[in-house]
């Protein structure tokens, strides 16, 4: 009875997948395409067409990653909700197979999909990475990027622009130098810096150089803090920092941690005081989680022979989904700028929709 069951419910729930799938796939590309439309326009050396094409194929796997959760809550919905309407799940319920029983299908599938998402984040990801950051440098070639970052080990580097072409850091730039304590032995405050190609360095222009480790001592006044004026040629910045290594790390998969484990890994060893590092090492565990949190959340609410409306389950799966994606990029954003713990920001989404999950899973009403 029970295999016949979970034959029957994955025949609405496989054909739903793929359907969920395909459909956020295609409004994910069509939506982001429209919005990118006059940027891939202004795209030189190969036709637009092909150049858009090739964009977002080599990015399948990494909206993969993104939306598999999301589609791990909507499909288990659409097949609870479509059984609710055809007035199913009673007699499936006095039959004597629990609704949780009933739902096990959808949380193997979660399993699933965790695996896969953790398949793709190890070995799928890592090998579209360099055409992914190619791609990101044709079409970001003629733009900007703002609130940049760089990070080398022992020089940080932050502005509040990048222009690609000219190469130009600009707003407020500050970079630091560090010493093996990891503290900073030079801070340098600039309006802009220029890549100099001849030298391969960046040159700061307009601001000050300061040396916190280096008091100045004037007769008659407090010992001061070293800083100097930056000087009209400019001041040639000593680090290994390039224009390649800063559009490396603006490209939009190094946000999704595209290295295999074992790299990530030594990053972390390496850099611990980098809070990225540590931050990625920790979401490629607690992300891959997510599908099992989404479904566990989800479906107690959904599981019911009286909910027969698709509008409101899909309104209800979107709003979850969102809440979720929120407070997952939020304590991303946080975790990388050190607001947060990188254990925090990579786990605290889980822990607290699993928490809420487990609990409602528990409480169902079978």
């Amino acid at each position: 009875m029970t295999r016949l069951l979970d034959r029957y419910v994955l025949g609405i729930f496989v054909p739903a997948l793929l359907l969920f799938m395909l459909t956020l796939l295609a409004l994910f590309i069509a939506v982001d395409c429209a919005a990118k439309l006059s940027k891939f326009l202004e795209v030189k050396g190969t036709p637009v067409l092909q150049f858009v094409i090739t964009y977002y194929l080599v990015r399948i796997p990494m909206l993969l990653v993104i939306l598999i959760p999301s589609v791990m809550l909507f499909a288990p919905t659409f097949t609870v909700i479509k059984l609710a309407r055809a007035n199913e799940l009673l007699p499936i319920a006095t039959c004597g197979t629990s609704l949780r029983r009933m739902s096990l299908p959808f949380i193997v599938a979660s399993f699933l999909a965790a695996l896969a998402i953790a398949a793709l984040d190890e070995y799928v990801l890592p090998n579209v990475a360099g055409d992914i950051t190619e791609s990101d440098g044709a079409f970001g070639s003629r733009g900007f990027r703002l609130n940049v970052e760089d990070y080398d080990g022992r020089v940080k580097l932050w502005a509040l622009r990048y222009d690609y072409e000219p190469r130009v850091l600009s707003g407020s730039v500050r970079i630091t130098r560090l010493d093996d304590a990891m503290q900073p032995v030079e801070i340098i405050t600039a309006k802009r810096a220029k890549w100099d190609v001849p030298r391969k360095r960046w040159v700061a222009y307009e601001g000050s150089i300061e040396k916190p480790q280096i008091l100045r001592k004037i007769q008659g006044e407090k010992p001061r803090i070293w800083v100097e004026p930056i000087p009209p040629e400019g001041f040639v910045v000593e680090c290994t920092l390039t224009p390649e290594s800063m559009q490396k790390e603006a490209s939009s998969v190094e946000r999704f941690s595209s290295a295999p484990l074992r790299e990530l890994i030594e990053v972390m060893r390496r850099y611990p005081h980098v809070p990225t590092a540590a931050l990625r090492v920790h979401s490629r565990f607690s992300f891959p989680l997510s599908p099992i949190v989404l479904l566990l959340v989800g479906l107690p609410f959904v599981m019911d022979p009286q909910s027969k409306s698709f509008i409101k389950g899909l309104i209800f799966c979107f709003l979850l989904a969102l809440g979720f994606y929120v407070t997952h990029f939020a304590c991303v954003d946080l975790g990388n700028k050190g607001t947060i713990p990188p254990l925090v920001a990579a786990w605290f989404p889980i822990a607290a929709f699993g928490s809420v999950g487990m609990v409602a899973f528990a409480r169902m009403k079978t």
